[in-house]
């Protein structure tokens, strides 16, 4: 009985269609909660439910050392944290770049190769690479 689905009395399988954390493009994918909460709530019609990036972020990332922002604070109900540093979750806040490798060793006074990913507390991210990503915005 415990490796049962418990399906949803109002919504049965309960599906939703997940999304790529990093570019919020839908996933070719369909994930299937059955009953996720006690008040038996429908699923969002998509959600982020994993950080592994869609073939496109992946390829992006693979140009170069991805640098991700991250928080402690949830961003959205159902967002499962990234990973955990002695017992705080770690969430990413969606906001990424990818920069030279040489850039990176120079930013982070180590070594750093194509394909690396970084995770830096927000309030770091913001002071490195915000006033950029505004620029960008503008363009």
């Amino acid at each position: 009985m415990a490796n049962n689905i418990k399906l949803s009395p109002k919504h049965g399988v309960n599906p939703t269609i997940p999304v790529c954390a990093w570019c919020g493009e839908p996933k070719n994918e369909i994930a299937l909660f059955g009953k996720i909460d006690r008040e038996d709530s429908e699923a969002p019609k998509n959600c982020i439910l994993d950080y592994v990036p869609c073939e496109h972020c992946a390829e992006q990332w693979s140009m170069g050392v991805a640098i991700l922002e991250a928080t402690t604070q949830r961003p959205e109900p159902y967002r499962p944290p990234m990973q955990q540093d002695k017992g705080v979750d770690i969430y990413p806040t969606m906001r990424m770049v990818v920069i030279r490798p040489e850039s990176a060793s120079q930013i982070f006074g180590q070594e750093m190769s194509a394909g690396q990913r970084i995770l830096l507390e927000d309030t770091a991210f913001e002071q490195i690479f915000g006033e950029a990503l505004r620029q960008q915005g503008e363009q």
